[in-house]
Order: structure tokens, then sequence, then C-alpha cells
């Protein structure tokens, strides 16, 4: 079989099998392998994969290509370039697992070193992104639940090195200290060998979060975000968590309560560095104050776990998300893949005064390596950015999108509202919009009749 360009160019990259290898809980090696066979007992190119541990029984699993994607189209793929795609999309997935190309790198206790810079692969740990009404009920009536305020902002850590150097790094690890001196003059005392999590916020007069500010602020070279704190203000650092103190994890050996207190201890709080808000109120009191002030909604410890070292933070590039930590919101909150091309009949233009302009564009989410559409978004547009994102060149692109909740069957979202653009903020990629357990379950669940 004569094979084309494209596929010779995958061929070379991806033409002999590849092996990853992954340190379990018990200290042993999985190890996985993947290859694509040309032409396989079905006739047609086949994806193998074959898992197990060093010595151990070994499990083979292969997927049939039947076809290409993108028939007709300047991005058309043959049946046999989509197999080396998606064996290169398998190994780059099981990479952000936490996968390694060598026995000995999976072997290799990583730690976090306080004389060196930090690596770009390093991520803590996020919340999930919901709790269940029944497990709140129940941390509520232990007294094991722990109500924080949930601020709009943009994640950065602060680290004081081995030498006692105040550092400010974004959560993509940039280093960012020189948009925030006076952030670091205010912790200048902070403990050598110790690590704050946080946001950089900005807050309007009413006291609610303006993240468009903060994101630009964030967004900008050092000069920049200097000079536009000076003309409308300083942003704040808002501390929610410990996560090392003088070199010693606190996250997998203290709980949150306990952290909390040693944060306090610390007594870094000033004009500039804000401890994060605790509720004493139940969660139903508290959410209708966080409505009604027009913040962003909670995070909602479990005060009875510690979290577990694989979920603290990984050199991966993906963030863990515990058993011990939710968010709570009272509308849902998630990352969407966006398209707008009306042309090729994918999202549609606006009626009367927007007939010029976006009047919707297409969502999905990722589901087993596919993009799944998930209904239509155009709420939350002002005409400023409808005028904006009428261009098709710019897509895709991820939104984070709120929404009441996904309709069961169709996992479609009920009542989709922009809230922003993460594309433009540069911390969140198309590969990473994978589809939600909310709304996996909601396609699972029977249509509800009419």
């Amino acid at each position: 079989m004569k094979l084309n360009s494209k596929e010779l160019e995958l061929k070379k990259e991806f033409g002999k099998p590849q092996e990853l290898h992954q340190r379990t809980k018990n200290g042993k090696v999985q190890n996985w392998k993947i290859w694509v066979v040309e032409k396989g007992k079905s006739e047609l190119p086949e994806v193998h994969v074959e898992f197990g541990l060093t010595d151990g029984k070994k499990q083979t699993t292969f997927d049939v290509i039947e076809t290409g994607v993108n028939t007709g189209k300047a991005n058309e793929t043959s049946a046999l370039e989509q197999a080396y795609l998606e064996m290169k999309r398998k190994i780059t997935k099981q990479l952000e697992d936490g996968y390694k190309t060598t026995v000995e790198e999976a072997l290799e206790e990583q730690a976090i070193d306080f004389s060196k810079p930090l690596p770009k692969e390093l991520c803590f740990y996020k919340p999930k992104n919901k709790i269940e009404d029944d497990k709140l009920a129940k941390l509520e009536k232990s007294n094991k639940a722990v109500l924080v305020l949930k601020r709009d902002g943009q994640m950065y850590l602060a680290r004081s090195s081995d030498l006692g150097d105040i550092e400010i790094w974004s959560r993509k690890m940039d280093l960012a200290t020189d948009k925030f001196p006076h952030v670091k003059e205010a912790l200048k005392k902070l403990p050598k060998k110790t690590i704050l999590l946080g946001e950089m916020v900005y807050q309007n007069k009413d006291g609610s979060d303006n993240f468009k500010l903060a994101s630009s602020i964030c967004r900008s070279d050092p000069p920049v975000a200097l000079e536009k704190q000076k003309e409308i203000g300083k942003l704040k650092y808002y501390v929610f968590d410990l996560a090392f103190l003088e070199g010693k994890n606190l996250l997998t050996t203290k709980r949150f309560s306990e952290r909390r207190k040693e944060l306090e201890k610390l007594n870094i709080e000033s004009e500039h560095v804000v401890l994060a808000t605790i509720f004493k109120k139940n969660c139903a009191e508290t959410m209708e104050y966080v409505e009604k002030k027009g913040l962003e909604g909670l995070v909602v410890w479990d005060d009875s776990q510690l979290i577990e070292s694989k979920n603290a933070f990984s050199f991966n590039g993906t963030a863990q998300r515990p058993n011990c930590v939710f968010k709570r919101k009272n509308f849902k909150e998630d990352d969407f893949i966006v398209r707008f091309d009306p042309a090729n009949k994918i999202g549609e233009y606006g009626k009367g005064k927007l007939k010029d302009w976006i009047g919707s564009a297409f969502i999905y989410q990722i589901l087993d390596g596919k993009e799944m559409w998930l209904g239509k978004v155009g709420g939350g547009l002002s005409e400023e950015l409808r005028k904006y994102y009428t261009d098709p060149k710019l897509y895709p692109l991820v939104w984070t999108l709120k929404y009441e909740f996904a309709q069961p069957g169709s996992g479609k979202l009920r009542f989709p509202v922009y809230l922003r653009d993460r594309t433009a903020i540069g911390d969140k990629t198309v590969e990473e919009c994978l589809m939600s357990e909310e709304i996996i379950a909601a396609r699972q669940e029977e249509e509800e009749n009419e």
C-alpha cells in the first residue's frame, strides 16, 4: 500500500511501538505500550494497546479505525492518518496522567527543590466542581464542613526560597514577581522554604470581584502591569492555603483547619495580603449571602480528611482534584470548546440589530477523544464582545460558561451564559476541555417526557 505524504510523516514519528511507565501506589511499575497496525485482521488500520505490571500478566486491546475525519475539507485525514493521530492523542493523555518515558524516571521520587526555579509542569490541586447535597449535609451535621469564600481572580503561588527570597509564580509556573512588588514586600517575613496558594484579585467598590481587570493586569508584561495598577489600584493577594511551611508539606500531613491555624500564625495580613474568608453559618445561609453580594461562590472542605499525596500536586501539568475539597455555586460553571462558523452551519448570526454579529456559538466538551456538541451559547455577550467574536478565524476558543444544569439524555446546557474567555487569558487549551462527570451522568439519563 502506497502511503501519502501525511501518512509517511506520521509514520516516521509513530511508526514504532512506544512504551510508557508509571509508578503505582504500591511502588510497582505499570507498563503501557501502543502501536499502529497499518492493516490488521479487520483489513483496516488498528491502534493496539498493551498494559500491565512488569513481570505481570499483560492485557491487549485495539481500536479499528474505519475512516478518517473532515472528509472534503482542507484538514481531511485518511483512516491511517487518523490511527496515528489517535496513537499520538493517547500518548499525550498518558503523559498528562503522569506516565514517564523510562522506568527509572517513573520510580524517581519528585519533590519541590526550594533552591531551584519551580518546574513548568508543577501543578497544585484544584477543588472538585461540585459537592452532592447529601455529602454536604453529612459534613455539616458532623461539624466537618469548612466554608471558604471563593474569589474570582487569577491563581498565583508565593514562595520563600531556601535563601528567603520572595517569589510569585503564576498557575503556569511563570515567574511574575516583578508585577507585584507590593505583595513581595508584604511577604518579606515569610519563613524560608514556604509556599502560599492564593489568587490575585481586584475588588470593586461594592466588594465584588472584577475578574476582567484582574486578568488584564495579570496578562500584562511587568511595566504595563505596574502602570495599570498605578492607575486603577493594586491587586490584592487572597491566600487560601498554606502548602509548605519551612520545607514541610502540610497539604498531606495536616487537615485544612490545621493548615489555616498555621497560616494565621504567620501574621502576614496587610493592606495587600488577605487571608481567605471562612464562614461560621451553614451553607444555605452562606450561599444566600454570597449571591446577594455578587460573589463567585464557596470552597467546601471536608475537614475529616487529609489530601492524598498523589492529589496534592503533580509534575505532569495537570491539576488533581482531591476528594476533600469542592466548589459550591448557585450556578454550575465549567470550561467549554466554542466554535463559530455560520458558513458551515456552526453557530448562528443574530437577529434585528445583531444580524451582522454573532448570535450564538456552538459549545462542546471532549469525551473519549471526540468533541461532543452540548448546545449553543449567546447569553452574556455585550455588543462589544459580539462584534469582536463575529470573526470565525478566532475559533476554536475556550470559554468559561455558567449554566443551570445539563439536560438528561442530550447533556445540552440549560441557560448557558458567557463568563470569560480562557483562551485570551492563556491558561486553558481546547484539549483540556474534558467532559465533566455531571454532564456525562446527564447524558446517560433517559430524556424526561414533556
